[in-house]
Parts: structure tokens; C-alpha cells; sequence
């Protein structure tokens, strides 16, 4: 009977069983059987290496696509998802939305509490936007300093303005605290947001930054009427015959001093009664 230090695997059985029989050679088929036992080894080397390269991939992917102080998406991933929704949104027929939040007198905050509380203050709005995400598909990102980007896949109007404002009154009634000076004293102040919406629908010759463009002109209406506010502007079908698509939505009024309509949002339906699904 042969003799092995290591352990005996089934296929080293297999080939014992075919090799040592009466008349065979004891000694090649230990040399196999050794052989075997180091292409097992090494096979199980390679899994490991594998294992640990894909966790190296991940990792880099995670540096590439996701931004470090808040764990949303970043610019590039945000920019990357935007070129696929467009064009989900031109195949499907389906509304896209999208919502530009940024933090009010945010230089303030970091002017008087620190840069430490105003990171806290990045973070704190970065997990209530992550609350928002029905699905992969939605995309939350930090568009840039103080500024977050939400695309919403299959997203009417009615449905974008009213998630605005949940999103707004959420951040108004956050509690953020962070630590400041060597006594660990804990600050505690009130932030608000000022929030800009657009939709598209269906095929359109509009470009991913036309839908930026809107946004921003809805946000800053928002910013330029004092914060803490939510505005809606329309996106003309490029091409196309504009059709304006104010929201029907209660309690909204539209506002007609702009080359394009903006809207003021006070919706009466409560924030929390909100449903948001798929269109």
C-alpha cells in the first residue's frame, strides 16, 4: 500500500485505485499521485489569489465611482448613469427626473463650526438622500461641494416635486451634531436645502447636459428666492414643438417672470403619505 504524508483527495483515490493494482509500478504512481497533490495546491493558491483580486477590483471600483466622505456616487458615476437613464428614457417612453439639491449657506457653516461640522453636515444629507432610492436604478450622487445629484428613473413631474419636498422638509428637521475643539463639545444647528427639478419623457434630442442645464436654472430660482425653497423647470423637446408639462399637483402655482416656467411647491398632500413607485 502506498504511503503519504498528505492528505489522500478522491481524485488521488481514482488514481490509485486505476494505477496501484498487481504487476503496476508502486513508484510511478506515487510521482503521479505527487503531482497531482501540487497542481491541487496550486489550484487552490490561484483561488485564493482570485478571490483576493476581485476584492482588489472592488475596491478600486468603490475609489473610482463612489465618493468618499458621503458613500453616495460620485461625479463620474452620476455621469455615467445620467448617459444610460437618457437613453432607458428615449427607448421606454418613460419620464426621467431629476432633482439638484444644494445646502444653503453651507460656507456659512463651515465658516463658523469648522470644516469637521460641515462634513458632518454632508454626511448627515447624504443618508437621508439614500433613504429615497427605490432601487439600483436610482442613482444619488454629490455632484460636486455642497451640491447632490438624485436621478430618478420613471419618475413623473407630480412625483419629482413631491419627493423635493420631502427631501427638503427631511434635511430642515435633521438633528446634525459633530465634535469641535480638543473639550469634544458637541454643535447642533438647523440646515435647509434648496431644491431643482426637472423631467424629460420619452424620445427627445435633448443631451444629458440640457437636463443639468434645467436643473441648475431651477435651483438656483430656488437659491435666488432665499433657500429652504423647491422649483420646477420645464425642459423643451429639442426639435420638437415645446410642451410645457406643469405638474398637476395641488397647492403648486406657476410662475411665468422666466424664458421658461418655474413653480413654486407647497403641496398639501402630506410628505409622509408619499408612495413612490415606477411609472
Amino acid at each position: 500500500m502506498l504511503q503519504s504524508s498528505q492528505p489522500v483527495t478522491a481524485t488521488q483515490e481514482v488514481v490509485r485505485d486505476r494505477l496501484v493494482r498487481p504487476g503496476g509500478d508502486p513508484a510511478y504512481a506515487e510521482s503521479l499521485l505527487a503531482r497531482i497533490s501540487h497542481l491541487e495546491r496550486e489550484k487552490r493558491e490561484l483561488q485564493a489569489l482570485a478571490a483576493h483580486l476581485e476584492l482588489n477590483v472592488k475596491h478600486l471600483v468603490r475609489l473610482a465611482y463612489v465618493d468618499g466622505l458621503t458613500g453616495l456616487s460620485n461625479r463620474r458615476h452620476f455621469d455615467s448613469e445620467l448617459r444610460i437613464a437618457m437613453d432607458r428614457a428615449a427607448l421606454s417612453s418613460r419620464p426621467l427626473a431629476l432633482l439638484m439639491c444644494d445646502i444653503d449657506r453651507f460656507k456659512h457653516y463651515n465658516d463658523t463650526y469648522g470644516h469637521g461640522h460641515g462634513d458632518a453636515v454632508l454626511t448627515a444629507i447624504a443618508g437621508l438622500l439614500k433613504t429615497f432610492r427605490r432601487d439600483e436604478q436610482d442613482c444619488a450622487a454629490r455632484y460636486g461641494g455642497e451640491e447632490f445629484a438624485l436621478l430618478m428613473p420613471a419618475m413623473a413631474a407630480k412625483d419629482a416635486l413631491l419627493l423635493a419636498e420631502r427631501i427638503r422638509k427631511g434635511v430642515s428637521v435633521l438633528t446634525i451634531s459633530s465634535k469641535s475643539g480638543a473639550a469634544a463639545v458637541h454643535t447642533s444647528v438647523a440646515v435647509t436645502v434648496s431644491v431643482g427639478v426637472t423631467t424629460i419623457r420619452g424620445p427627445t434630442l435633448a443631451h444629458c447636459r440640457h437636463l443639468i442645464d434645467a436643473a441648475d436654472a431651477a435651483l438656483y430660482r430656488a437659491k435666488r428666492a432665499g433657500g429652504n425653497r423647491t422649483r420646477y423647470e420645464h425642459l423643451p423637446l429639442l426639435g420638437k414643438t415645446p410642451q410645457p408639462e406643469p405638474p398637476a399637483l395641488s397647492g403648486i402655482r406657476m410662475v411665468n417672470t422666466e424664458p421658461f416656467p418655474s413653480v413654486v411647491c407647497t403641496p398639501k398632500v402630506p410628505p409622509e403619505d408619499l408612495t413612490m413607485s415606477r411609472i
